[in-house]
């Protein structure tokens, strides 16, 4: 007899019941095993109990929000590794970059769209987990290039870019093309993908970035698009 796949469990953070029903039913439809909490209090009891694969995690709640939990989860030894797909109302940059920068590894702007979903959460399982380096306070390293690149392909997630460089892991990446405007994607925050950049020569790469922040008009005006270039 074939031994079954243990599901992959999500638990889900948010003060919305009817939010939170929404996402599960999606999640199961998919296969995941889902857990839910309406507070923060109720989500660290959760998933200390029942360690989730996944984290889906809203940020603005009453008393403690997301941006508190994120704090709490880098802290909890059990917690720290557990990726986390944030489901926020907050579409400004500023948030989007505090989210990423306490550990978020993906942000989906609400209303949320079942597609968008279901695409974070299996990219989020095909990605191995960050690799996190802790540097002395004064000493982080920091580093920016500006190098032309050319934008090979797009898919409802992001985009492939030829560049002679390669791009660490998770990177922030600031793109500036006209071709953008087509994809009404010239205020959006990219970040590159945990997949590995493909070496085409000794001085090129492919790299995959995905945009962080997809919302369901974006991925519509991507998709037609792509559709155009077929």
């Amino acid at each position: 007899m074939q031994k079954s796949k243990r599901l992959k469990t999500i638990l889900i953070i948010d003060d919305n019941e009817e939010v939170r029903n929404i996402i599960q039913k999606v999640l199961e439809s998919a296969g995941y095993s889902v857990l839910s909490a309406g507070n923060i209090q109720d989500a660290l009891e959760l998933a200390n109990e029942h360690i989730p694969h996944l984290i889906i995690l809203d940020l603005v709640m009453p008393e403690k929000g997301g941006f508190e939990f994120l704090e709490i989860k880098k802290q909890l030894t059990k917690l720290a590794h557990i990726p986390v797909l944030v489901a926020s109302v907050l579409k400004n940059k500023e948030s989007i970059y505090r989210a990423v920068k306490l550990g978020t590894n993906d942000y989906l702007i609400k209303p949320i769209d079942a597609r968008i979903l279901i695409q974070k959460v299996r990219k989020a399982f095909r990605e191995k987990a960050p690799l996190f380096v802790s540097y002395p306070k004064n000493a982080m390293p920091v580093t920016q290039a500006h190098v032309n690149s050319k934008i090979l392909l797009a898919n409802e997630t992001g985009f492939f870019i030829e560049s002679p460089i390669k791009l660490a892991a998770s990177a922030n990446v600031n793109i500036q093309s006209d071709l953008l405007k087509k994809f009404a994607c010239t205020t959006c925050v990219f970040q590159r993908t945990q997949n590995d950049a493909k070496m085409v020569n000794s001085s090129t790469y492919v790299n995959e970035v995905s945009i962080v922040g997809l919302s369901s008009t974006i991925m519509d005006r991507i998709h037609n698009t792509v559709k155009e270039w077929k």
